[in-house]
């Protein structure tokens, strides 16, 4: 009898571990900073690398193009790639055209900055990509 309760406990054990991997999903939250870059007299683009419980995830960084002093709040990313080395090819206007030399999983080029007194700055995002496998 307690053979049968073993393998019958184990199997319980088997199928909870295989029900806990398919379906707890994957938290991803933001880590360290790696980059600052100013743009303009108030903004800077500011790069974080992802923490994530997955692992191809880790190897990805998030830039946000934000108002300096102001923190990140709800807002998306501007691109998510795995280039620690995003450069600012130009700006003017309220456009930025960026270099980036790594795998891109997102990217916006459509972005509003929203500043410390309410109202919203409208930026467009051009994107150079010379990714090599």
């Amino acid at each position: 009898m307690s053979k049968i309760k073993i393998t019958f406990l184990t199997l319980i054990l088997i199928a909870s571990a295989v029900a806990a991997w398919v379906f707890i999903p994957t938290h991803t939250s933001l880590g360290y900073p790696i980059a600052s870059i100013p743009v303009g007299e108030n903004l800077s683009l500011m790069g974080y690398k992802l923490a994530s419980t997955e692992k191809k995830l880790n190897k990805l960084n998030q830039y946000y193009l934000i108002e300096n002093g102001s923190e990140i709040g709800d807002q998306e990313p501007l691109i998510t790639t795995s280039d620690q080395f995003l450069r600012i090819e130009s700006i003017k206007d309220n456009t930025l055209t960026l270099s980036v030399k790594g795998r891109i999983e997102q990217y916006r080029n459509d972005i509003w900055v929203e500043k410390a007194d309410g109202t919203v700055q409208h930026w467009l995002v051009s994107l150079n990509s010379s990714y090599v496998r």
